[in-house]
């Protein structure tokens, strides 16, 4: 049979047994036995390096997977708890949160131990949060300095040099992590995660009355700002009918003293002009002298 497909790769190409050089590439190329080996090794050595390689890009999948699960514990573990959460608090969390996600990306140069101290870090960081600044056994200054020391310790144990790429044409070695290491990674991922989970519990626990809380000062401005307008139409009546009440004496005063002048000037008249003022006076017309 003639054919592309029935000439070895290598030949084509004019280099007799390239078709044995492996195209798997980690951080270099890896060799294996040209055709004067026997086939089986080449397909063991192959096998093995496959394996390798598989193992590499898994603890490096692991990595990946541990710095972002990583991040977001951080993220919020960092946050005080909602009774504490100041301008300021909240303003030193922010810069927390950008610094860490400027890192984002970055491997991490001992992924375990960088755990460990991180855990530590994030239990000191809410020991102080939940203390809060009027905890009675410190000042506020003294609080919110090591509020700030033990974010510092968190950031402090993201700032580990980053481990380097293999340059091209070495070989690849997972010298930083090794498969005895997967089952204690796993272990601090789920640690972190369930403080992360833990944390969001809590947030969401606190969502519902919050939310209840604004409903209720939002109920209790309207009912005080219609009472205030209660107030002010009562006030506005009571001088109205203050102002009517005046009125209404000064007339009663007026008809008083015009009484009592009448009653003066016809206590001397003979009853025959009284009986013809007062006659006049129902009349409403002018008495005749």
């Amino acid at each position: 049979m003639t054919g592309p497909s029935s000439v070895p790769r290598g030949e084509r190409s004019g280099q007799p047994g390239a078709h044995w050089e492996t195209e798997l590439q980690f951080g270099g190329e890896i060799v294996v036995p040209d055709d004067a080996e026997p086939a089986r090794a080449n397909r063991a050595t192959r096998r093995a390096a496959t394996r390798r390689a598989i193992h590499v890009q898994e603890i490096e999948r692991l990595n990946e997977r541990m710095n972002n699960q990583i991040r977001a514990a951080i993220l919020d573990a960092l946050k005080p708890p909602p009774s504490y959460s100041t301008g300021d608090l909240m303003d030193r969390y922010a810069r927390a949160a950008r610094i860490i996600n400027l890192r984002k990306g970055q491997p991490l140069r001992r992924p375990d131990a960088t755990a460990a101290a991180l855990t530590a870090a994030i239990t000191r960081v809410r020991a102080v949060a939940e203390a809060g600044p009027t905890s009675g056994t410190t000042t506020p200054g003294e609080w919110e300095n090591g509020y700030e020391a033990a974010c510092a310790n968190i950031l402090a144990a993201l700032e580990e040099t980053p481990a380097t790429t293999p340059a091209a044409g070495t070989r690849h070695t997972a010298d930083t992590i090794t498969s005895d290491d997967l089952d204690q990674l796993y272990a601090r991922i789920s640690a972190l995660e369930a403080v992360a989970a833990s944390n969001r519990r809590h947030v969401q626990h606190l969502v519902p009355e919050l939310e209840a809380a604004d409903t209720a000062r939002h109920a209790l401005r309207t009912r005080a700002e219609q009472t205030e307008a209660r107030l002010l139409r009562a006030a506005t009546i009571a001088a109205e009918e203050r102002d009517r009440s005046v009125a209404a004496e000064q007339r009663a005063e007026q008809a008083e003293a015009a009484i009592e002048r009448v009653t003066t000037v016809c206590h001397d008249l003979p009853y025959e002009h009284v009986a013809r003022i007062l006659a006049a006076l129902d009349q409403d017309q002018e008495p005749t002298p």
